[in-house]
């Protein structure tokens, strides 16, 4: 309960820090965000690229499940992993969960929403089946982020692929990199300049 109640005091700690660093809008509390997410109608589609990596295993899913258990996620989302490995939903699940803490009245619930699928990440049939998949879950209308937890040597590849294949047509798209970006200051420029050509 001690490990729990500090996840959480850190995790709030790390909302008010980007409250503050926010160029948008007034700040909001941690309050007022949970009631904002809340309020969104909107299907929300978190792709996790990278997802049977040690990265995803360790950090991005556990921490994807402290959001749902403190409230954090939209009602209406549902999480794609995404990789080169073979392996089914069920599979996908029993991996990702392996690091949550907490909220063991929550897991089966988070675990309900995800699923995963398997392809080449500079295959646009991988990337069209994978948007087939999730206008599956979202309706009539969907927004879309998509979670790089891959080496920079992959990013352009995979951004090509999103926005040949992937990208929602009725909602918002957002693409989040890990880092780091490049191996130093001039492969991170060579990631830049290829990014403006996409």
């Amino acid at each position: 309960m001690e490990d729990l109640k500090k996840e959480n005091d850190r995790l709030k700690k790390e909302l008010e820090e980007l409250r503050h660093h926010t160029a948008k809008g007034p700040s909001k509390s941690y309050e007022e965000v949970r009631k904002d997410l809340k309020d969104l109608k909107e299907h929300v589609s978190i792709v996790v690229l990278g997802a049977s990596g040690d990265l995803a295993k360790k950090k991005t899913f556990p921490s994807l499940f402290a959001l749902y258990g403190l409230g954090l996620l939209p009602p209406n989302f549902s999480i794609f992993g995404f990789a080169r490995s073979k392996m089914s939903d069920e599979e996908f699940r029993k991996r990702s969960s392996v690091n949550f803490k907490g909220w063991d009245d929550k897991k089966q619930d988070f675990l309900a929403r995800c699923f995963y699928h398997a392809g080449e990440y500079d295959s646009k049939t991988a990337f069209t089946e994978l948007a087939n998949l999730m206008k599956k879950h979202e309706g009539n209308a969907g927004n879309r982020m998509f979670y790089m937890a891959i080496p920079p040597s992959i990013f352009v590849e995979v951004a090509r692929s999103i926005k040949a294949a992937a990208m929602s047509q009725t909602g918002w798209n957002r693409v989040v990199i890990e880092k780091p970006f490049g191996k130093d200051s001039e492969t991170s420029a060579d990631l830049s300049r290829a990014c403006r050509y996409i």
